[in-house]
């Protein structure tokens, strides 16, 4: 007995020491990602939402600002040494392993409309992530796209029946499936029409969701179904239908005539829920409040 309570004590004590440290918070690895040109109060580098795999490695969706940099060096972008910067805000999707190494990332980027990430899911193999970005005419435009760099250039040479998103002049919502490994699997794109005629007869076009930093959860369930709930802003006459194109194609266009009357004096705020099937057919768009 008396040879053995050196032996308890001293386990004792390790455990105590283990305790300890773990009590302190001990440090095992922490990285940064940051973005410049904007003011401080707009809040351009944050983070989404984060998920774990079945091995530990770390997946994080966020937003980073012009000028991206990670742990203060400029993120380079193989393969398309031509894009050494991003404007506005961007969507930025990571996977580190569980010593905190960047494994790699995929950028949703744009030199004419912020790209602002909305959700990621992590479901068995896949990767989900949704978010709002578009494409503008104005200035030398470019639009780097998680393994795509789309050119001002390349764009106008195609008749303008092919430019579809992400090739033509509108903000759309994405949603795209990567591997664990970071491979595009698939990519959706919808355009939302508002109700509200501009000049007489045009509508304005628009992402599912409207407004940065509102938080727009997506859920995929066991049959491939995909779930969206987003805040939601309507203005126009009833009469006048919300209309949602998917992946650009004028034969997958539905039309929602919503209640609430005219709503060009009062704007309607709302939140939206979307359910779309593994075919990427609309099933249904329900407002969660009736106007009346």
């Amino acid at each position: 007995m008396k040879k053995q309570l050196p032996l308890f004590v001293a386990t004792l004590a390790t455990l105590f020491i283990t305790l300890t440290a773990s009590a302190q918070g001990e440090w095992k690895w922490a990285h940064y990602w940051s973005g410049t040109d904007a003011a401080v109060n707009q809040l351009f580098n944050f983070i989404t939402n984060t998920a774990f795999d079945e091995e530990g490695n770390l997946y994080v969706y966020g937003s980073v600002g012009a000028d991206a940099h990670y742990d203060g060096q400029a993120l380079a972008f193989p393969g398309n040494s031509d894009v050494s910067y991003n404007t506005y805000l961007s969507s930025l999707l990571a996977k580190f392993d569980t010593a905190g190494n960047m494994l790699w990332y995929k950028m949703v980027s744009s030199d004419g409309y912020e790209s602002q990430p909305m959700w990621m899911e992590l479901r068995g193999n896949n990767i989900y992530i949704t978010g709002a970005s578009g494409m503008s005419w104005d200035g030398n435009y470019w639009n780097f796209f998680l393994d795509t760099l789309i050119r001002k250039a390349d764009v106008m040479n195609l008749p303008e029946s092919e430019r579809k998103p992400p090739y033509k002049n509108s903000r759309w919502t994405f949603f795209a499936r990567l591997d664990l490994d970071g491979h595009v699997q698939e990519r959706h794109f919808i355009e939302a029409y508002s109700r509200e005629l501009i000049f007489g007869e045009l509508r304005q076009v628009l992402p599912l969701c409207i407004g940065r930093r509102y938080r727009t959860p997506m859920h995929v369930d066991d049959m491939g179904n995909v779930h969206l709930f987003a805040r939601f802003y309507y203005t126009g006459e009833e009469n006048n239908p919300y209309t949602i194109v998917i992946d650009g194609d004028t034969n997958r266009t539905i039309d929602l005539y919503l209640p609430g009357g005219s709503c060009n004096e009062q704007p309607r705020f709302n939140v939206m829920v979307y359910k779309f099937a593994p075919n990427w057919e609309l099933e249904f768009a329900r407002l969660m409040i009736e106007h009346t």
